[in-house]
């Protein structure tokens, strides 16, 4: 499979990352959706937040991912 996406680079202010951090693998990638929901009743409670955008971070890990 091959992409047109290419990296982009930008300087901007630092990002702090808050969130519920879960390790996967190919075999409970499934499991995605439920961290979201259980994320998601917690988003009021965060403090210092900015705006109402999330992003999942996904960390490569040798035997599979981290994802929060």
């Amino acid at each position: 499979m091959t992409t047109d996406f290419k990296p982009r680079f930008v300087d901007g202010k630092a990002i702090q990352f808050v969130g519920l951090r879960k390790h996967y693998t190919g075999e409970s990638m499934e499991g995605m959706p439920a961290q979201w929901r259980a994320f998601v009743a917690h988003m009021n409670d965060i403090p210092h937040k900015v705006g109402k955008v999330a992003y999942g971070l996904l960390i490569d890990r040798p035997e599979g991912i981290d994802y929060m």
